[in-house]
């Protein structure tokens, strides 16, 4: 009789779990995006990028010997930056590291762009696309498949 009652408690945990697992997945199914808050930390990308630019210019100054683009940051702060120009960015980064492969700064700094900078830009692409007027969306939005 107890090892009928104890294959049913076991039953009844693995039921258990299961549920609990299934609420774990759909735990932040009806969460929302905002637009301020995409807006805001969209910003700050975009004036870290501003700032990683200007070191960027510096370091390919250094190869080309070159006297500064004075123009360069009235351009930065007229246009809005875009993940075309961050990706820009590493393909200059990257063929002046073809060059001159030892410089760790301009490593680091194509790394920054490449893990950090690009994806986070694109995100925030592809969240005020689906704003779409709207102040807000939900993120089931995002998991549902196109």
């Amino acid at each position: 009789m107890r090892s009928s009652h104890l294959l049913s408690a076991g039953r009844k945990l693995s039921l258990f779990k299961r549920i609990i697992k299934q609420q774990k997945n759909h735990a932040n199914q009806y969460t929302f995006v905002w637009r301020k808050a995409t807006g805001k930390y969209e910003k700050s990308l975009d004036d870290q990028y501003r700032q990683l630019a200007l070191q960027i210019e510096q370091i390919l100054e250094e190869e080309e010997k070159s006297a500064p683009s004075a123009g360069l940051e009235e351009k930065l702060k007229e246009t809005p930056i875009t993940s075309e120009q961050i990706e820009h960015s590493i393909k200059k980064l990257e063929k002046h590291l073809e060059t001159e492969p030892k410089n760790k700064e301009a490593k680091k700094v194509v790394r920054l762009l490449k893990k950090d900078y690009l994806p986070r830009k694109m995100k925030y692409e592809e969240q005020n696309r689906l704003f779409n007027g709207r102040n807000s969306f939900s993120k089931q939005i995002l998991m549902r498949p196109l």
